[in-house]
């Protein structure tokens, strides 16, 4: 059954569910009607999470902060239309060139910004060059100092979907910038 959550790779960890499930069946009997209702009911806050949807935008929130995770939200992202921007924060202690790789390939700008424990995360300024380095031209990066200016820069761009990411410590920040 189709997961309660979007991306082909919420699909393929859903498949992965179902067979363990299966082959665990006689030390751990589970009905598929509860496998069935558990992945169609399932939430999980900071995975392609919908924060606020109307007409004119979308805005997103997931934790992609590091390679493999960033992959999954760019393959999700390119296959909406519409023009894109990421809102981006990430710990020092992950890898800013590798997460960030997959990500500047399908947002159309680039917001950075330093959460307040700033001696734990990248600088923005640091993002925006490692950006650069990737190929980004400097025009379609912005650099702010808190996430609220970031989010308000973004939410008044012509943006069809915006994605808070790169760390799980700002998930309070954002859902209190955006008074959910």
């Amino acid at each position: 059954p189709q997961p309660n959550l979007p991306g082909k790779h919420q699909w393929e960890n859903a498949c992965v569910v179902a067979q363990s499930i299966q082959l665990l069946q006689d030390i751990l009997p589970i009905h598929q009607e509860a496998l069935i209702q558990g992945l169609q009911n399932i939430k999980w806050p900071g995975r392609l999470e919908k924060l606020v949807e109307n007409p004119k935008q979308t805005i997103w929130f997931d934790v992609a902060h590091n390679a493999a995770s960033a992959q999954a939200v760019q393959d999700f992202f390119t296959g909406r239309a519409g023009h894109k921007s990421l809102i981006f924060c990430l710990l020092k202690s992950k890898d800013a060139l590798e997460t960030l790789r997959p990500l500047v390939k399908t947002f159309d700008h680039l917001v950075f910004f330093t959460p307040p424990e700033e001696e734990r995360y990248h600088d923005a300024c640091y993002l925006q060059k490692i950006s650069m380095k990737l190929g980004v031209s400097k025009e379609k990066i912005y650099v702010y100092l808190s996430l609220e200016k970031a989010l308000s820069h973004a939410k008044g761009a012509p943006n069809n979907d915006v994605l808070i990411a790169g760390s799980h410590y700002i998930a309070g920040q954002v859902r209190h910038a955006l008074a959910l």
